[in-house]
């Protein structure tokens, strides 16, 4: 090679040597500067002493004093009341903004399965919010890998009432079922998943995506076991379908799972739009609670859709009301009187309004899980007058709360009448 063209490359090689020696020195002044700024942040933050007002120990105590109280009015045992303020303790030390009296239904849920490691060896990770809250609940159940859908079933509004969520333990006891390695199909029949599920409809359920809420990955597994499509598994969530419906054999999930597999054969009813398809189901609900008073019990199998959706019409041209903008989904329940008693259930947030404002309590704070359909209120007059306020879970088919006026407890009268009540509507007293 001439002498020439060797001092050219030797001068573009030098070139780039230079101007990587160049991105080097660069790169290391930015990692100085970025490890400066962080030092001196760190050292703010160890400077920044807290307010007395924000003193952690004091907020841990004003938030058990508060939880305290509604839990003794919700009638909590012991034995719970203290899980749920170890999980207080813990949230206020690891997940400070999620500790408020508005997260007592997350924490009720967190305490009510029993655990397989203790929450005072929680570390939170960093990230979001959500990314902490799910943390925590896997910390507490999941010994095993489980699909992340189940998570979700802790994903419920805060409400600072005094009650338990027991319409939401369904989904948190499954999450606590498979996170300790259990097989999913040893729950089906049993209270805590009283719908009679086959091993396809178990493998549907289990490889629902990890956003689908898991209601709506229960009800797709059993419209798609049963030969139906997605979109009407959709379609029931905008229903009373849209919550669980209780143990009972004969106006729960096991009812309800019958009922699924009859629409499942008919895709058209996709098409009916959710006010329709919730006139059907209300239609079924009615009919098989008028049938069971005779000793009889409904049977689809032989009838064609015309003739099914005619008597629907029907139905609810007899038994329709005014539909108001603030109208609650019904529940199905039948109303009762006897004697100086009726109860009657409470359909809009006007009714719900003025029952809270006569009885001086917080029934309008349920207004939001009354449009979800996971609660009815019921109103209990005795010789006209307002006497007392029932809750009953949806989810759970039982009656878990009955307040006089003042959050006063019932009388023997009053809650003689509510078993009989009760009883004529198949559920189960929680009180």
């Amino acid at each position: 090679m001439p002498r020439r063209n060797r001092r050219k490359v030797h001068r573009e090689l030098r070139l780039r040597a230079e101007a990587r020696q160049q991105q080097r020195c660069a790169l290391r002044a930015a990692r100085r500067d970025e490890e400066a700024r962080f030092l001196e942040a760190l050292a703010r933050a160890r400077r920044r002493i807290p307010s007395p007002a924000t003193t952690p120990a004091r907020s841990v105590s004003t938030l058990l004093r508060s939880v305290r109280e509604l839990l003794r009015l919700a009638n909590v045992p012991r034995p719970l009341v203290q899980r749920v303020h170890r999980i207080c303790t813990v949230v206020s030390d690891q997940i400070p903004a999620l500790a408020a009296t508005a997260q007592l239904p997350w924490f009720l849920l967190l305490a009510e399965p029993s655990w397989v490691r203790s929450p005072q060896d929680f570390r939170a990770p960093s990230g979001s919010l959500r990314r902490k809250r799910d943390a925590l609940a896997l910390h507490l159940f999941a010994r095993y890998p489980v699909p992340p859908f189940l998570v979700r079933s802790l994903d419920i509004d805060p409400l600072a009432v005094a009650r338990v969520p027991v319409e939401e333990h369904w989904a948190v006891g499954l999450l606590a079922h498979v996170g300790r390695g259990y097989a999913l199909r040893t729950l089906v029949g049993s209270s805590l998943l009283p719908v009679p599920l086959t091993r396809r409809m178990c493998h549907l359920f289990l490889t629902a995506t990890a956003t689908t809420p898991p209601l709506l990955a229960l009800r797709r597994a059993q419209v798609v076991g049963s030969g139906g499509g997605s979109a009407l598994a959709r379609a029931l969530l905008r229903t009373r379908l849209g919550s669980l419906r209780g143990p009972d054999p004969l106006v729960g999930e096991p009812f309800w799972h019958e009922m699924i597999a009859w629409m499942a054969r008919h895709e058209s009813l996709v098409e009916l739009g959710s006010s329709r398809l919730e006139r059907l189901c209300g239609w079924m609900e009615a009919s098989q609670r008028a049938l069971l008073r005779e000793g009889r019990t409904l049977s689809l199998s032989r009838r064609p859709l015309p003739s099914v959706m005619r008597a629907v019409d029907a139905w609810h041209a007899l038994s329709a009301r005014p539909v108001r903008p603030d109208s609650f989904p019904g529940s199905g329940l039948l109303p009762l009187s006897r004697g100086p008693f009726a109860i009657t259930e409470l359909r809009c947030e006007a009714e719900l309004s003025e029952e809270g404002a006569q009885m001086h309590h917080c029934a309008f704070s349920y207004r939001r899980l009354l449009r979800k359909g996971k609660v009815a209120l019921f109103s209990i007059t005795e010789q006209g007058a307002r006497a007392a306020t029932v809750e009953v879970s949806l989810g759970a088919g039982r009656v878990v709360q009955a307040k006089g006026a003042f959050n006063r407890e019932c009388t023997r009268a009053q809650l003689a009448f509510l078993r009989l009540w009760a009883e004529q509507n198949r559920l189960t007293m929680a009180l």
